[in-house]
């Protein structure tokens, strides 16, 4: 084909070969097209189309048109994951590839306004679910509040030596927050102006970036950690001066020994190493900057999904009216999808109590950065602990072990291994794809960690030839989900809570691992060279970058 025949074409379809790909290629093969594609497996993966007719030219750009339009619908196949100019197919997960309905190039102006209708009711329920974190963390903070003066009053009536001009504390009253109206946006939502639709989008989205920003909620986060310390320090002293009255004499003969005995409880105590609030918001709002920095280089159709994903926020499919019906009827397929399975795992994680769930995120740490009998590991750990802007990660999700030295440090690790290896386990609904990376054969005493997320494979064992692992795990496979970790910042070593990482720990002495005849799958990374020519951009060949192994398995309940 003519470099203009196919630019004809392109343009046909709504693809320019500028900014965006697909991009025309011309390199040594001939004159093709340059696409991606977002395999479930292997991740983004780069290839070069090349027609030998106009007709198959026209066939490739429908298919992968209806592609770009609804990824999570269709299936697309390489007959090769090696070369740069594989053949490609495409199938509709609902019908046969034949089937498939092309809409016109006349009808990418409504299924643009679709798109943005839809973003919009996204961020409407972006909005609603801030709003709700904003109340709980409020509602939360003045029931801590409330329990921390009931403390304070105590431990004053303890030390008061005129008890009855002692006046207590007032507790604080349970006021609900003020709500926006969201009513108005949600008229938007009817609107077809284009303008309109994309002033309100982004207009919406300063909006929530506000929400996050607000100081009032920064304050109330940075209390709720503050304040469980503030009263574990309370209790102490009431407990010490109680003990202390039980003794005929002794330390209360001078009140300076007493004075002195309390303020080393507090001393000892991890309060003097907490940031200050000042610094804990300056790390909060360049964590949101940095956010939201990447917006104005998103598609504005998939902007909301980028905050659900990045958030890990619980959000509904926007369904037009027409397709409720459909809905309705397969409900029954909907309820065993992935996403209802993910969500069931995360269901269950909620329930558990809060010991529980703190148990989890720090054995998945525990388990990723250090190893047993390692002193060097253990001592680096016990060296991050001491950054005082890890108090608060340290006094949430490691309270409990003994940080003194490294002995008691790996007795109190090994204690929380044997817990995370009583608690209950969820089992699947349905079979879901996870992902892995290990070199060596995984040891079956340990559970094997996984990933519903490629790019977030957990590495078993680190080698220079890593194959990573897409193991098809079985239905009723009991499993216990994880959908935070704990990451370090390797700016400043500071350690910091990530929402969005939904691993699963599967027990090996319970499931068995089939990946003895299974072949290796080389897949090929490929980046682009390009020029830029009349305002064209032309991709001229493809280098390989990387070279990708992969392995399919199954994980199964072992009946032996």
């Amino acid at each position: 084909m003519k470099r203009e025949e196919l630019l004809k074409l392109l343009n046909k379809y709504g693809f320019y070969s500028n900014r965006k790909e697909p991009f025309l290629y011309e390199g040594k093969e001939g004159v093709g097209i340059c696409y991606q594609i977002k395999d479930p497996f292997y991740g983004v993966l780069t290839r070069v189309f090349l027609p030998d007719t106009i007709d198959t030219c026209e066939t490739f750009l429908k298919n992968y048109y209806d592609y770009k339009k609804n990824e999570k619908n269709i299936n697309v196949y390489l007959n090769d994951y090696k070369i740069k100019t594989p053949s490609v197919t495409f199938e509709d997960k609902e019908q046969p590839i034949e089937e498939l309905k092309i809409d016109e190039p006349t009808t990418l102006e409504q299924n643009y306004i679709k798109k943005l209708k839809r973003t919009l009711n996204i961020l409407l329920q972006i909005i609603d679910e801030k709003i709700k974190i904003q109340n709980t963390t409020y509602q939360n903070l003045i029931r801590l509040t409330n329990e921390y003066i009931g403390k304070q009053n105590e431990l004053n009536l303890l030390l008061s030596k005129d008890k009855k001009n002692e006046k207590p504390l007032e507790l604080l009253k349970e006021e609900p927050l003020e709500n926006p109206s969201l009513e108005e946006w949600k008229q938007v939502t009817e609107e077809n102006d284009l303008k309109i639709l994309e002033e309100s989008i982004y207009t919406l989205i300063d909006f929530i970036k506000n929400l996050e920003k607000d100081e009032g909620l920064l304050k109330n986060k940075y209390e709720l950690v503050k304040l469980p310390i503030k009263i574990r320090v309370i209790s102490e002293k009431i407990e010490f001066i109680n003990k202390e009255k039980q003794k005929k004499k002794g330390l209360f003969a001078k009140k300076e020994n007493m004075e002195e005995e309390l303020r080393k409880i507090e001393d000892q105590s991890p309060l003097k190493n907490i940031v200050t609030f000042e610094h804990y918001k300056t790390n909060e709002l360049s964590r949101i900057e940095e956010k939201y920095a990447v917006i104005p280089d998103l598609d504005i159709r998939t902007i909301g999904d980028y905050i659900v994903e990045f958030d890990n926020l619980k959000i509904v499919e926007p369904i037009m009216e027409e397709k409720k019906e459909v809905v309705e009827e397969k409900q029954e397929e909907i309820e065993y999808s992935f996403e209802s399975v993910m969500e069931n795992l995360e269901n269950s994680y909620q329930k558990r109590t809060k010991e529980e769930q703190e148990l989890l995120v720090s054995y998945f740490y525990l388990t990723k950065h250090i190893v047993e009998e390692d002193s060097k590991t253990i001592e680096e750990f016990l060296n991050k602990l001491k950054n005082p802007n890890n108090i608060m990660i340290q006094v949430k999700y490691f309270k409990n072990m003994d940080l003194t030295n490294p002995t008691s440090c790996l007795e109190s690790i090994k204690k929380i291994y044997e817990r995370v290896n009583e608690l209950e386990k969820t089992p699947l609904l349905n079979s879901i794809n996870v992902f892995f990376k290990s070199q060596k054969k995984v040891n079956p005493k340990t559970f094997l960690k996984t990933s519903s997320k490629r790019i977030l494979s957990p590495i078993q064992s680190i080698g220079d030839n890593d194959c990573a692992f897409i193991a098809e795990v079985e239905k009723n496979v009991e499993v216990l989900f994880i959908p935070e970790e704990i990451t370090t910042d390797l700016n400043d070593d500071t350690l910091q809570l990530k929402k969005d990482t939904p691993y699963l720990l599967i027990d090996l002495e319970k499931n068995k691992l089939d990946d003895e005849n299974s072949d290796i799958i080389r897949v090929v990374d490929y980046e682009v060279e390009k020029k830029c020519e009349d305002k064209l951009t032309i991709i001229t060949d493809l280098k390989s970058k990387k070279v990708n192994l992969y392995k399919k398995v199954g994980i199964r309940k072992d009946n032996s």
